[in-house]
């Protein structure tokens, strides 16, 4: 394994993370909001219904989704391009140093 594949686990979390733990925030609301209309003896329709916080959940994913390429495509490019050339940058520096 490279030595400097360790500075690949940030963008690695950010791509993984990012989008995951929205869509876990989106299922806590679902399940809390179907709590609540079990309760009140209401029916719940979580693709359909016009429960206000449900919808808005669904347009957080919605809206993430939309910009999730352009962040994520930027953030490789600045990963391989970037990265790569300050690491080799440091390390041309390093040795004539040296």
């Amino acid at each position: 394994m490279d030595k400097h594949a360790g500075n690949l686990i940030g963008p690695l979390l950010v791509t993984m993370l990012w989008y995951y733990l929205l869509l876990i925030l989106q299922l806590g609301t679902k399940y809390r909001l179907k709590t609540v209309y079990e309760k009140s003896s209401k029916e719940f329709d979580c693709c359909f219904g016009n429960d206000e916080e449900m919808l808005a959940a669904d347009r957080v994913i919605i809206n993430t989704e939309e910009q999730m390429g352009p962040f994520l495509v930027s953030l490789w490019l600045h990963t391989v391009f970037v990265l790569v050339f300050w690491i080799t940058l440091s390390a041309v520096t390093r040795t004539s140093i040296v």
